[in-house]
């Protein structure tokens, strides 16, 4: 329990080089190498001052080729679900645990207090951190 207490996003969350990130205008190419390098099954999708503009996920690209998504000249921009679900650096840990669970998720986005991309916080990182 007082594991759950005192662990932060800030605390368990990837940063850095360790995050997937990409901008709106990165060709497919490009956003399957940087989704790949990491291996978190996504690339978050920012704009030039760090702020989340989408998110893009190894389920997503299972649904755009079901639907016949034309992917060879697509960007980032077109191909991100918008308006992920992010979390605060200094939120509780098990908060982004619950956000996954409500929204059947793995991974969250941590934004700092000027909501720019600070990390990023998978499921295989709470458990090692044993949040969960």
């Amino acid at each position: 329990l007082g594991r759950k207490l005192l662990t932060h996003v800030g605390d368990v969350m990837r940063s850095g080089n360790d995050v997937p990130v990409v901008t709106a205008d990165t060709d497919f190419s490009t956003l399957m190498r940087a989704m790949g390098a990491k291996g978190l099954g996504c690339a978050v999708v920012v704009d030039d001052q760090r702020h989340v503009q989408g998110i893009f996920t190894d389920g997503d690209l299972r649904r755009c080729i079901e639907a016949g998504a034309e992917l060879r000249t697509a960007t980032a921009g077109a191909l991100m679900h918008a308006h992920p679900i992010t979390i605060r650096v200094e939120a509780l840990a098990v908060d982004a645990a619950q956000l996954m669970e409500l929204h059947g998720i793995t991974t969250v986005m941590a934004v700092d207090a000027a909501d720019r991309l600070a990390g990023i916080v998978h499921i295989r990182d709470l458990m090692r951190a044993k949040v969960i």
